[in-house]
This record gives structure tokens, sequence and C-alpha cells, in this order.
């Protein structure tokens, strides 16, 4: 056995592939391709607006890593002879798997590297001085996978039997897994570690499942039509390449629909969690194939769409408010709707209660309000207030006005409420009363009627509570709380005297 003849003969093999047509996408998705200079190779990631994808030729030093993004393509890195898998760490340092060390005039080869800032770095480093493991340490280094305890683990696809997951930490290299014929890693669910891995023909594809400490966990998926690199995309399911489509499985391994075809040999993939979108690299082709969410079909990626639920393959937006011209007209779910509020009044607080806009309108129109409640008036306002008359009621204010003058003639200070006093105490007990009357006059109320008296002791009620008013011994307003409890005086219950 020869396992680098076998990836030789690979190579070989997909270069002499036909370029396919037009990469077609699953319903439900549109594919579409970012246009690169050279011929991609190697692996992909993406981060924010900045693509990371190695370009150019197999052979010593023929292959770099190049940045997309605003500001054009940058090279980042050169010197690598045979590119394999991509992974960004949270930090921007770009970690770059190289297998052509063999190669004829390679300065370095068969190990780990990292580029520093990939992300923002302006000039170019050179592959040689950058190794994280010696040269030859990983012989076929095939992809790069930055796990959650910040190790970096990388498959060394040496063939049927030899291949094994290694595990980098500190400059340490320690084998995880082993006996197989390894291809791509990936995280899956729950903090799995996916290994997908060929059979003695490389076509057959079979995706094991183990733990991020070596332990396998049994089989996800097998018989698949090749099994290049897999990602997990925003659903759960799981995406594979290494055929002329990328075949999509569910949460627990079943077959769904294909997610793209029309490839000449998928290989790697990189799954953009913030845009819903897959990268696939194909053989030979000189641009990054992008598949994304397209649920009205008008070829525009949802993350785009001005009007994701209704096609508008135009995009059309006269109002340029970010929703479509579409979704406007037709009525439909708006999804990127913005709401401008502006010119926003602040309620005052009075006696503990919010006084908005309806009541102070309502004032103006020459209703009253206390403690916070508009009333349809007119009506008296309280003990001491002009009456209110059909030809005296307030003219409507001046806009502005209405904090001033006319406020302040409409709305009393509420009077603290006095304390209860035990019985036997008149005074207070009439105090009390009166001060009842008043919050009952208020709020609008009225008192309770009573059974009408004989008109002779009215006539004396009456004359009564005039004079008490005259006197100022009593409340206008709360005269009749006083009457009824100088009647209860009468018949014994209270001991009440005017003077």
């Amino acid at each position: 056995m020869n396992a680098r003849r076998d990836l030789l003969l690979l190579a070989v093999l997909l270069a002499a592939r036909p370029a396919a047509a037009a990469v077609v996408a699953a319903s439900g998705y549109a594919a579409h391709a970012i246009p690169t200079a050279d011929t991609v190779a190697g692996g992909v990631v993406r981060r924010g607006p900045a693509v990371l994808v190695g370009q150019g030729a197999f052979g010593a030093g023929g292959e770099r890593v190049v940045r997309l993004d605003g500001g054009g393509a940058t090279t980042v890195a050169t010197g690598f002879n045979s590119l394999g898998g991509f992974d960004l760490d949270a930090a921007g340092t770009l970690y770059v798997a190289d297998n052509g060390g063999e190669q004829t005039g390679a300065a370095t080869g068969d190990t780990l590297f990292t580029i520093p800032d990939a992300l923002t770095r302006a000039d170019a480093v050179s592959a040689a001085g950058q190794e994280v493991l010696p040269e030859g340490t990983i012989p076929f280094a095939m992809d790069v996978l930055v796990a959650p305890d910040g190790s970096v683990l990388v498959s060394d696809a040496a063939g049927p039997g030899a291949g094994r997951v290694v595990r980098v930490r500190k400059g340490v290299a320690a084998d995880l897994i082993g006996g197989l014929n390894i291809q791509g890693i990936a995280l899956g669910a729950r903090g799995a570690l996916l290994v997908s891995a060929l059979d003695d023909t490389y076509t057959v594809g079979t995706i094991l499942r183990y733990t991020l400490r070596g332990a396998p966990r049994g089989t996800f998926a097998s018989g698949l039509s090749g099994a290049f690199d897999h990602v997990l995309d925003t659903d759960g399911d799981v995406l594979v390449s290494g055929s002329g489509k990328v075949v999509a499985l569910a949460p627990d391994g079943s077959a769904l629909p294909d997610r793209a075809s029309g490839f000449a040999f998928s290989t790697a993939m990189f799954f953009d969690r913030a845009r819903d979108e897959l990268l696939v690299l194909d053989s030979g082709v000189s641009a990054i194939d992008a598949v994304c969410r397209d649920r009205d079909g008008d070829g525009v990626c949802d993350v785009d769409d001005d009007c994701p639920t209704l096609a508008d393959a135009a995009q059309a937006d006269s109002d340029m408010d970010g929703v479509g011209d579409a979704c406007a007209c037709a009525g439909g779910p708006i999804e990127k709707a913005r709401v401008t509020i502006g010119n926003l009044v602040t309620p005052r607080r009075r006696h503990g209660r919010h006084q908005g806009l309806d009541d102070r309108a309502h004032v103006a129109r020459g209703g009253s309000r206390h403690h916070g409640h508009a009333h349809p008036g007119p009506r008296r306002v309280g003990h001491g207030a002009e009456r209110d008359h059909p030809r005296r009621r307030l003219r409507r204010p001046p806009p502005g006005r209405l904090e001033g003058r006319q406020e302040r003639r409409l709305h009393l200070p509420e009077r603290p409420r006095p304390a209860r006093h035990p019985e036997g105490h008149a005074e207070a007990v009439e105090q009390d009363a009166g001060a009842a009357g008043i919050r009952r006059h208020r709020q609008g109320r009225q008192l309770p009627r009573r059974p009408r008296a004989p008109a002779a002791q009215r006539v004396r009620g009456t004359r009564q509570r005039r004079r008490a008013v005259r006197r100022g011994d009593v409340p206008r307003a709360g005269a009749r709380a006083a009457l009824r409890l100088r009647r209860h005086a009468r018949e014994g219950e209270v001991r009440v005297g005017f003077g």
C-alpha cells in the first residue's frame, strides 16, 4: 500500500474531470458564485465580510492563501505546496494544513501552519517559518479543526487503516483517533466530533461519531457517495462533499434531498451561520460556489433579500426603506421594517397618577380633571371655586399655554386625608365626614340617597345647614355629610354640636 501514490492518483482523477456546467441548488435554496483570480485549492473560511481561500497550482510553493473582502483580493501567505483545510480561531489566527512537503523544491510542508491576523494583515507571510510543528510531522495533513478547548485537531489521511486524527496543543502533537482512512473532521451536534472516512476504493464514505477525547460513539451515516468534507448547518443537518454533489443528512443520519449538484468534484466546505450560507470549493474552478437559503425562489439569498417571502428578482425598493416594493404592495409579512418615533411627550405625574395627552385635550375642550380622571364637565371644580355656567366655560387655550394659567385654575392641590380618630371625638368625626364629602364630590360620585324625611324636618335641616355654611363651620361640599351626622346625633348615635 502506498498512501501517497493513492492521493496523487486521486488528484490526477480530479484534474481529469470535465468542468461542471453550473451548480444547481435544492428547492428553497439558491446558488451563486464568488469569483477568484486563480484556481481554488485547499480550504475556505469566512468571518464577517472577509473570505479566506486557497488559490494556485499544485507543486512546490505554487499555492497561497488569499483574503477576499471589500478592499478586493489580498494575499496573506505564500509558499505552500498542497494546501489542506483551514480554520480560524477567535483571535483571527488562521490554521492551515499542507501535505506536499515531498514535492521537489519544497521549502516546507507536511505539517500545520499558522497565519496571525489573517483577517486584517496587509502583507503576506511565507509558509516557511510559520510551522506549528516541525516539517514532516503530519505527512498527509488533510483537514483542520480548532476545538472548543483551544487545541487544534488535524486529520492525517495516510490511507486505509493508517489514517489518524492528531491533537496539537502548545506545540505538542498526540494521536487522538487512529486506524481509519480518515478525511475530514468537524463538530457535530452536542459537541460530538464527526469524522469522515473512505473505504479502500476511495468511493464509499462513512461518517463516525466520537467524543472530543477520542472515544467512539458509533456510526452517524454510511454508504455515502464519497466523504471528502462535512459541515453542520443551522438546521442541524450534516452536509457532505466528495462527489458531484453535496449530500444532506438529517440530525439522525437519514438522507435528505441533495443540497446542491452540478459540481465537477466538491471538496472543502465552510458553513457561514451568520448568513445561513454554504461555501463549497469545486475541483479546477476559479470561483467559490455559495449555496444559500432562498424561500421565495427568486435567486436572491434571504439574508440579502429585501422581501424574502415574495419573489422579487429585481429587488425594487422605490422609497429606499429596506423593504422591497413587492412586500409593500402585496401587504404580506414585512421582516425588515423600521419604525421611526419622534416628538414624544413624557406624561407628567400629578397626585401619583399619569396625566396623558388625552386628558389635556379633554380639558382644553372644557372638561375637568381630578385625581387623573377626566370628567365630561362642565362641573363645579372644588371648594371656593366659581360655579360653571354655559357663558363662563373655559375657552380653548392657545397652543403651548395649557401648562400655565388655565391648568393652575383647573387643578387644586389635593387635601391630605385626615387620620381616623376613635369614636367619641365629635369634631374629628365631623372633620372626617366633611373630607369624605369633598373626596366623593371630586371623584364625580353621588352619595347614596336616603328615604325622604317629612317636609317640616327637611325645612329645619335646610335652615340649619345654611346657617352652618354661612358661619363657615361646615365646608360647602361637605354639608350633606354634616347633616347626616346631625341626624344620627338626634337619633342618639353621635353627639355633635353646631353652636
